[in-house]
């Protein structure tokens, strides 16, 4: 078996678990929204590490519950979809360097 078989078959898995808006029924966001000055300060760290832990009854159905928050992920992102995009930077004809959020 070649590792490109491991790996394609590893990617094939892991994209099981990837939130896709589009399983859901909702359209991608596609814009840019340019970061302001004050946000351009803000320190490198964008993202924030939270778990949440509830009780289940023995009876739960767990993989429900899986594609349920899965499913609210997927419309998180499309209310508020710069959670999802990517900080780029772009250039302007002023010597400072400017970011944006991408959300292709």
């Amino acid at each position: 078996m070649s590792p490109n078989a491991i790996s394609t078959g590893t990617q094939a898995k892991q994209d099981d678990y990837l939130v896709s808006l589009e399983q859901y029924g909702l359209q991608q966001p596609s814009a840019q929204q340019k970061i302001t000055p004050l946000d351009m300060k803000m320190p490198r760290l964008y993202g924030i590490r939270l778990v949440l832990c509830f009780p289940l009854t023995s009876v739960a159905d767990k993989l429900q519950i899986y594609e349920n928050l899965k499913k609210g992920l997927a419309h998180t992102v499309t209310s508020i979809p710069w959670i999802a995009g990517v900080i780029v930077s772009f250039h302007t004809k002023s010597l400072y360097r400017r970011l944006l959020i991408d959300l292709h």
